[in-house]
């Protein structure tokens, strides 16, 4: 299953916001093929009208979790970057 950053993560983040959508910014190519190296690309996603603007130091930690999880469950090893499989719980 080939899939984007933004249609991995958006899902999980729009609803802890109750955000009504949102803007998504990537640095480099992004071709399916193209093999990242190093810590990934850089990003920002802007969230439009969220109806919830701040998460607490525990629910943004539960909010990288579900998003780690969910990327992992998506992916495959040799599609994770090495520094993701260190860390990985």
């Amino acid at each position: 299953m080939e899939s984007s950053v933004e249609e991995l993560i958006a899902e999980s983040v729009l609803s802890s916001f109750r955000s009504e959508g949102f803007n998504f910014s990537s640095s480099g190519r992004e071709d399916v093929d193209v093999r990242t190296l190093g810590t990934g690309r850089p990003f920002a996603m802007e969230l439009l009208n969220p109806h919830r603007p701040n998460l607490s130091r525990a629910e943004m930690k539960l909010l990288q979790e579900v998003i780690f999880i969910f990327i992992t469950s998506q992916t495959t090893d040799e599609t994770l970057p090495l520094y993701l499989l260190s860390d990985a719980h």
